[in-house]
């Protein structure tokens, strides 16, 4: 029984009420690495930190960290 919904254009305070919420959230993020041409790729966003400013991240081109994932700042998602 999984369930998904597809949004355009959401703030930064919805994707933080749906985490608060016991919701992951996967956004669209373009991605320009080094030696490779531009390419849309995606972060599935798990948690958030205000106090540092930062989404607990898993992203489908760098991996997840070793099980770890990543942090990402809300100026770079």
């Amino acid at each position: 029984n999984v369930r998904a919904l597809y949004r355009i254009g959401g703030t930064l305070d919805l994707l933080k009420q749906l985490l608060a919420n016991g919701f992951p959230v996967i956004i669209e993020k373009g991605y320009e690495p080094e030696g490779y041409d531009w390419m849309g790729h995606y972060l599935l966003l798990v948690g958030y930190d205000d106090s540092q400013g930062i989404f607990y991240t898993f992203d489908s081109f760098l991996g997840s960290n070793r099980g770890q994932g990543r942090r990402e700042t809300y100026d770079y998602t």
